[in-house]
């Protein structure tokens, strides 16, 4: 099947269409699926529901393991609730997920709009119990850019613990895209593997079961891929086996030349497997 999504005013929507192309009629109306946040966000307290409509940017959709779709966004530009909706095979809203299928993670503080930095809400990580982990960015103040996670129950419930202390991952004062998370991993035990560069270094973090930094992993809690000279952006990550592999493109800093593809490997305790291509890196 080919899946469609995006926004239409305040609202998410999802179309479906057949692998030949014939829209899923099965799915929502003829293929269509709108939903909208705003009792939830009410409920919640957001100002964002009591105030003039602002429109939502459209974040992600993707399967669910056990069936359906999982469909996500935020609004803007004050306050930025992050929203996700959990919908079943047929369309219709996941009666047991959050308030009628969705769910909205309010207060999030100085919260500027998600436009500035291109990106926004970037992943919903499906844990081994269901449970959701949200990957994004918030913006406090001009020059300070964090990635964010949130975590809702299989429920759909927000766990106001996960994550509270403002999981910076850690890029305070950095601007660059390039300066950021790009994937997270379900690493077992509710733990959560994040990787990205910092520095354009190549650096993965194991997040414990309470979004804290876990200390044993790597180098005092960090594993890095020291690369010079080169500006390194992190597209993919993955488990094999014992190892986590890691692939990205790096640009000369300087400006001349093409982009080319890296492959680098670290074991699943943060240790770089030296002996992989050429120091680490292939």
């Amino acid at each position: 099947r080919v899946v469609g999504a995006g926004t239409t005013g305040a609202s998410l929507y999802v179309q479906l269409w057949e692998a030949n192309g014939d829209t899923a009629s099965a799915f929502g109306d003829e293929g269509f699926v709108s939903v909208d946040f705003h009792e939830q966000l009410s409920t919640a307290g957001s100002d964002v529901a009591s105030s003039e409509l602002i429109p939502l940017t459209f974040g992600l959709v993707q399967a669910h393991p056990d069936g359906g779709l999982l469909v996500g966004g935020q609004y803007g530009d004050f306050d930025q609730p992050w929203v996700v909706a959990k919908l079943l095979a047929d369309g219709s809203p996941d009666p047991a997920f959050g308030r009628e299928g969705r769910a909205v993670a309010t207060n999030m503080l100085w919260a500027w709009s998600f436009s500035q930095l291109g990106s926004g809400l970037k992943q919903i990580l499906v844990m081994e119990d269901r449970a959701l982990i949200l990957l994004g960015q918030h913006r406090n103040g001009p020059d300070h850019v964090w990635d964010r996670v949130l975590r809702f129950g299989p429920d759909g419930v927000r766990d106001e613990d996960y994550g509270r202390t403002w999981v910076k991952l850690d890029w305070s004062g950095q601007t660059e895209v390039e300066q950021s998370v790009s994937v997270i991993l379900d690493a077992g035990q509710g733990r959560v593997l994040a990787a990205g560069t910092k520095d354009n270094n190549v650096r993965l973090v194991r997040l414990d079961a309470d979004a804290g930094i876990d200390a044993t992993f790597g180098d005092g809690g960090e594993a890095l891929l020291l690369i010079e000279g080169m500006w390194t952006t992190v597209g993919s990550a993955r488990f094999e086996g014992e190892w986590v592999v890691v692939q990205g493109t790096l640009t000369p800093a300087s400006g001349g030349g093409e982009p080319v593809v890296f492959v680098t490997r670290f074991s699943v305790d943060g240790v770089l497997d030296t002996s992989y291509g050429d120091g680490g890196v292939e």
